[in-house]
């Protein structure tokens, strides 16, 4: 955990797992000035009622469905988690099995797809990626990246579809100003 200092932004990472990590993010968000704060539920670290401390919660991978909550009682703490930050404007960003709670916490469901995608695919941005401020940037309207899924999810209502792929319609989607959902990952690292 970085220390937080006067006027930095505190960002709450939710690991499912040890092995995924914040990866190229961690370097964005260090220069950016967040605070960075892991919670680990693979150690069983308590998810906190209210989103009132933090700016900015990441919720990352993980080889569980976003429905497991007998076997896994923190994905229901965190879902919830995510609906408060939600209706409180903060931003959220989902990479994963992050997308999938962000789309279970926007009522959406969320499904095993027909086959898993694993390795690196193509995507196709949608016509609205090119005006999105987090998407617009990017030239290629079909880049490369990293999948390693197997699961997927409908897209919640009131949400802007970001990104598809040949095997998940859904990739990437926007809800509202500041919650982004990404099934890819952007965050590899070599």
């Amino acid at each position: 955990m970085i220390p937080t200092t006067c006027g930095m932004k505190k960002v709450l990472v939710f690991r499912h797992v040890p092995h995924e990590g914040l990866g190229t993010l961690e370097t964005f968000l260090s220069r950016n000035q967040f605070s960075i704060e892991y919670l680990d539920l693979f150690r069983n670290s308590q998810v906190p009622k209210s989103s009132q401390a933090w700016d900015f919660f990441i919720s990352m991978g993980g080889p569980m469905n976003a429905d497991e909550t007998q076997r896994y009682p923190f994905l229901q703490s965190e879902r919830d988690l995510i609906c408060d930050a939600i209706k409180k404007g903060k931003r959220v960003f989902g990479i994963c099995l992050g997308a999938q709670m962000i789309a279970r916490a926007l009522e959406a469901r969320v499904y095993a797809g027909q086959k898993k995608e694993i390795g690196w695919y193509s995507i196709r941005l949608s016509r609205w990626a090119k005006e999105d401020p987090a998407f617009q940037s990017i030239r290629d309207s079909n880049p490369t990246v990293f999948q390693w899924h197997g699961d997927t999810f409908d897209l919640p209502k009131g949400s802007t579809l970001l990104a598809s792929s040949d095997l998940y319609p859904n990739q990437a989607f926007r809800f509202g100003q500041s919650v982004y959902a990404l099934q890819f990952h952007i965050e590899m690292t070599g």
